[in-house]
């Protein structure tokens, strides 16, 4: 019983939403959502959009 099946192994990881842990990610996504909404910009969802990749590089 050496080697496992691959289902016990993904059940290992943990829980991911875009590349980031799920609690970090529904922090992310609510909180640019409501900035989105009380500024009524574009310019706050643009930079949702570009923190993204740094908040994804920095969880790793």
């Amino acid at each position: 019983m050496s080697d496992q099946s691959r289902v016990f192994i993904g059940l290992l990881r943990p829980a991911k939403l875009m590349g980031l842990s799920i609690k970090s990610a529904l922090v992310w996504l609510f909180g640019s959502t409501l900035l989105f909404l009380w500024v009524q910009s574009w310019v706050v969802a643009v930079g949702a959009g570009l923190t993204w990749p740094a908040l994804w590089k920095a969880e790793d």
